[in-house]
């Protein structure tokens, strides 16, 4: 378990350093984001999802957008 909360922390960290760094110096905040995922992939981001721990650390609300291919991820919406 704390291995697992160690590994979720330090996903969460590049994670929330990965996005800060694209945003480009004095852009507007966005209101929502939206974050693409696949289902058939566990992954730690789906318990912080559960517990809506992104959206309390980035200030914003989190929709979260399932896909089954990554191709229906890079396709137009």
């Amino acid at each position: 378990m704390k291995l697992f909360k160690s590994l979720l922390k330090s996903i969460f960290t590049i994670s929330l350093l990965l996005s800060a760094a694209l945003v480009p110096p004095g852009s507007a905040y966005a209101d929502d984001i939206t974050v693409a995922y696949f289902m058939e992939w566990p992954t730690p981001n789906q318990y912080a999802q559960s517990r809506k721990i992104y959206d309390e650390a980035l200030g914003v609300d989190v929709k979260w957008a399932a896909f089954d291919t990554g191709t229906a991820i890079s396709a137009p919406a």
